[in-house]
């Protein structure tokens, strides 16, 4: 059972352009889990109506200690990444998740940092 971490690039891929292959890695993520840190879905949300089968669909995890300090350190190993990115990285991290995402420079950056993290590019 595979789970799932969305970056802000897969929530817009998603649920603003309906892309086919978000929809069929949502899909599939729904057969584990599918996790949206709670930094992403502010860099994302606008006040937009958004379908509640998808808000019920995945967890929402709010920024812990954990996550920060391991995001932090990371931030201070690869500086000229974004903290959003950083967060990302060390949700899954610490869960073993595979990372969706649109943004696939910044993040292979970042895999120098988080070795075990798998990355899929939407």
């Amino acid at each position: 059972m595979l789970r799932y971490t969305y970056d802000t690039g897969m929530l817009i891929k998603l649920l603003d352009r309906h892309d086919v292959r978000a929809r069929l890695i949502h899909a599939r993520a729904l057969e584990g889990s599918a996790t949206v840190p709670t930094v992403c879905w502010t860099e994302y949300f606008r006040g937009q109506w958004v379908d509640p089968r998808f808000l019920d669909s995945v967890i929402f995890e709010p920024l812990s200690r954990a996550v920060a300090e391991v995001a932090g350190r990371a931030l201070s190993a690869v500086p000229t990444v974004q903290l959003a990115d950083a967060v990302v990285m060390a949700s899954a991290a610490l869960r073993g998740d595979v990372v969706v995402t649109s943004d696939l420079p910044d993040l292979t950056r970042l895999a120098s940092h988080f070795r075990g993290v798998r990355l899929l590019r939407i």
